[in-house]
Order: C-alpha cells, then structure tokens, then sequence
C-alpha cells in the first residue's frame, strides 16, 4: 500500500511540474526562507508535577521556507517548518517536531478534471487529561498526512453543476510508545497507520426559484496492523430547493444512510433542512441540520470578513472516526488565515498579501496558530459535537484575536449495542485571547492569556484537567527583517484528582526572527 501511495505522489508531483513547463513565463513565484531562534529559562522545563518539576534553559531553533507559486494550470502553497529543541542540562532528549504543509492543484483538462493533493507533518497532544501547556516539547504525537484527490468539476450552464471527487488519505501517528502498541484510551500515545478513502457525488441545479441536489457520498476508515474493523459511513440524498432570491436559498432534504461500525451495521431513513444564504461575497451562512441513525446531526458555518473585522464560526454534531479528524485537519483557524480573510479586500494579489501576513506575524511578535480542540480517541467511531468562533479585530495600531470552542467526543453506540459507556468519553471548553498593540514604530506589546478545561464524561465521568497561561512580551524590529523578542510566561495546569498535584510553570524568553 505505502509503494502506491509513494507512486500516487510521484504522479502528482510528475505532472504539476509538466502542465507548468508550457506557462513557466507566467508564473508567479514567493520563496520566503526564514529561522527564528529562542532562549527559554523555565523553573519546571518537564512541565511536571509536584516535586519533580526540574529546572533548565532550552534553545529552540525553528527554520521555516514558504514557498508559493501559481500559474495558469498549476497552484502550489507550501509552508515547511519546525522546532528543533536543545537543553543545557540534558533534562530532555533532543527532539525536532514538524510543523509543516504542502498544497497542491493542477488542471488535468480544462474546466473538466483537476488533480489535489497535500503533504503535511505537525503535532497533536496526546493526551487532553494530561498537562497540556504552551511551549511543550512533551505530550506530543507526531502526526504525519498524505493526500491526493482526482475531482471532476463542471459546469454544464450557468444553472447546473456536478461535482465528482475522490479523496485518498494516508496518516500515520508517532506517539511516545512502539509502533503496533495499542494506544491508551482516549490517547494518541500509540505509533500506528490508517487510511480514510472518501468519495462525493453531487449534482446540483440552482434554484431559479425551484432547484434540486443529488447528493451520494462514502467515508472508508481502516486502522493497518491492530485486527480493528474498519468504520464506514454512505449517505445518498435528494433535497428540494427553493430559492426566490439569488442571495439565498432553502430546502428539504430525504435519504438513506448507512454505517458500519465495531461489527454492527446499521442505518435508516434520514430527513431534515438545509439554509443557505449570502448577502455578499464577504458574509455567508450555511446550515444543515438531520435526523440520522445516530440521532440529530448538524452542520452550521458562518463566516464574516472585512478590512478590520473578521468572524469564523462553526457549530456541528455528526458521525465520525480519530483517522477522518486527524485527516480532515487543515488548520483553517490559523491566525494566518484570518489576517488573508481581512487583507483580501484591500490586497487582491495573492503573493502580496502573503508577503503581509507573514511580515505582520513577525513584527508583532504573533503565533500562527490558535489554541483549540484536540483530537480524542474515543473509540473506532464516535460522535463530535463541537461549537467554535473565532474573532479577529485588525486596527491601525493593534492586532486582537479571540477564539472559544467547546467539543464532546463519545463513543458511537449502535441500537443494538450494549457496550457500557467509554472510559474515553472526552468534553473539551477552553478560550484563548491575545492582543498585539504597536507603541511606537519599532515596538509592540503582547498579552496572551489562554484558559481550558477537558473532562471526562464515560465511566470515569468528573475527572477533570484545567490548564491556564498567561503571557507578556515586547517585539522590536531591528530591521525590515530582523525582530527580537522578550517576555514572561505563566503557567498552571491542575487535576480534579486530589492524588495528582498541581503542575506549575514560570519561563522568561529571549528570541530573534529573521527573514530572508
């Protein structure tokens, strides 16, 4: 299977650089290397409970290349980084984790076939019930993905569409114990592969005012190597659309779907409405909301931008397996992609607005990423029930980002099934806030301050694990490509389990970015 896959990417790579050979004049090309240095003195480096807590200093080295190129058949967007860690006092092992993502596209023929595929290595925590605080080289699960998606995609007139893709995913885990060890519950700890194929049909004719959508798709998750059955869910639908304005529409939705799971099948009739509405090209809402086999499933985004505002929500409950989230992961919440959201009005050249992005991150000092949800291992499937919203607020002199989510995972339990409830049943609530604030040309100020509560809610329901930092910092840019950092970090993470003592952390840093 791995010979395949290798062959697979092969392809992909073989023919984007063929289709962009004819265009090679035209295409538009960002190379953006970059290293950022950090020192870190902490008095608990092993973020440890109690009496264990150890002191270090620790050297951070984080080279990162972006790459970005587009041209008339071919699209590349590529972001490799990651953290080498070195500590003074050998307390921990040296350890490099990634933080890296290629995204590709080509045009196979032309308003017809197109060819997607992905590569990305990055990290997870491994388990939410332990300590699971900022700057962490422990506690982490290497996760590592590999995609390609064949999709035809064409639009017979300006009212009817069909869209027919087919999505191989490969994933593998590196966790804190041997390959083929099975994981503990909840955890990632185990090191292990999986694959989830999923394919979409649809077919869609536009309400004018009447329209229809005919909708068939399959979800394949396989565990290689753990004698785990394989989880599957189809769905094949027909909704009634009505749409009287072209801003908006609804409709009525009928089905079948089908789930095969733990060695139960099972399935039924579905039911249930849908609601789409754009006012503008800025602001959109979609909603979908079931009765399935599982009982209500929804699916709710909202997105908002402007030059000074943006909003990203999401609100959702469906059926799903750990490999089809670690799959589907694409950092979408990225502080990154929200700054592209409020810039894209103002700056319409891709490779531009990139170029600001990534000159605001480093000059004020922001991460890329916001705090979130983690992936839990509830079971080969499981019901999510997540609710997000992120906010982004862009000024002259200031930069604040505000996230809260909460997220269930529970072990999906058949009609017949009389499995007692998971000792893996996971609720994760946490918010996070961190505001940038320019105070003169060359200076800025941070506040970060992050929150988070995950419990369990199965067999051993009210143990709880609280986490919370806070952080302060001073950004000064040297030089158009050149910024220094200091600042003061502190940490708590506390267990309702009166056994396991509090873990606490206070850190000063010192670091430095530099862009080629």
């Amino acid at each position: 299977m791995r010979a395949d896959r290798r062959v697979a990417l092969l392809a992909v790579a073989g023919a984007a650089a063929l289709l962009a050979l004819p265009a090679a004049r035209a295409d538009v090309w960002l190379v953006a290397p970059s290293i950022g240095t950090e020192v870190l003195a902490s008095d608990n480096i092993d973020q440890a409970a109690g009496a264990a807590a150890r002191a270090d200093t620790r050297l951070t080295v984080s080279p990162q290349l972006q790459v970005y190129g587009r041209g008339a058949r071919y699209r590349l967007d590529a972001n490799l980084a990651g953290d080498g860690f070195f500590h003074a006092q050998r307390t921990q092992a040296q350890r490099f984790l990634p933080r890296s993502r290629v995204d590709g596209s080509v045009v196979a023929l032309d308003r017809w076939l197109y060819l997607d595929g992905s590569l990305a290595a990055d990290t997870v925590a491994e388990s939410v019930l332990d300590a699971t605080l900022q700057g962490s080289s422990s506690n982490r699960t290497r996760v590592y993905r590999e995609r390609i998606s064949p999709y035809l995609d064409h639009q017979f007139d300006p009212s009817t569409s069909l869209l027919a893709r087919a999505d191989r995913t490969w994933i593998q885990t590196r966790g804190s114990t041997a390959a083929g060890t099975t994981p503990v519950a909840g955890s990632l700890t185990g090191s292990y592969h999986s694959t989830v194929q999923s394919d979409l049909v649809r077919l869609d004719r536009r309400p004018t005012p009447l329209g229809l959508r005919l909708e068939g798709s399959r979800v394949l998750s396989s565990i290689q190597d753990r004698g785990i059955a394989d989880v599957e869910f189809s769905v094949a639908r027909a909704s009634l659309l009505w749409g009287p304005d072209p801003q908006w529409f609804v409709g009525l939705t009928a089905g079948r779907d089908r789930a095969r799971y733990s060695g139960l099948q099972t399935g039924g009739t579905l039911r249930g409405a849908l609601l789409h509405w754009a006012p503008t090209e800025r602001t959109t809402l979609d909603a979908l909301l079931e009765r399935r086999f599982f009982g209500n499933s929804y699916q709710l985004k909202f997105a908002h931008r402007s030059p000074f505002v943006v909003v990203a929500s999401t609100l959702s409950r469906e059926a799903s397996t750990v490999a089809a989230q670690l799959a589907s992961q694409s950092g979408a919440s990225s502080l990154e992609s929200l700054l592209d959201s409020a810039y894209r009005t103002r700056i319409t050249d891709p490779v531009e607005r990139l170029t600001r992005v990534r000159s605001d991150l480093a000059n004020q000092g922001l991460s890329a990423g916001l705090s979130g949800a983690s992936v839990v291992n509830a079971g080969s499937a499981q019901v999510v029930q997540g609710a997000d919203l992120t906010v982004l607020l862009l000024g002259q002199r200031h930069t604040a980002t505000a996230r809260i989510y909460r997220q269930s995972t529970r072990a999906l339990v058949g009609p017949d099934d009389t499995t007692t409830p998971s000792s893996a049943d996971t609720r994760q609530t946490g918010l996070s806030l961190e505001v940038a604030r320019r105070l003169d040309a060359q200076t800025t100020g941070q506040v970060e301050f992050t929150l988070s509560r995950n419990e369990t809610l199965g067999l051993d329901e009210g143990v709880a694990r609280v986490n919370g930092g806070l952080r302060v910092g001073l950004a000064y840019r040297f030089s158009p490509a050149t910024v220094g950092a200091v600042g003061l970090r502190y940490q708590v993470s506390t267990s309702s389990v009166e056994s396991v003592a509090d873990v606490r952390e206070v850190s000063v840093y010192a670091g430095a970015n530099h862009r080629f």
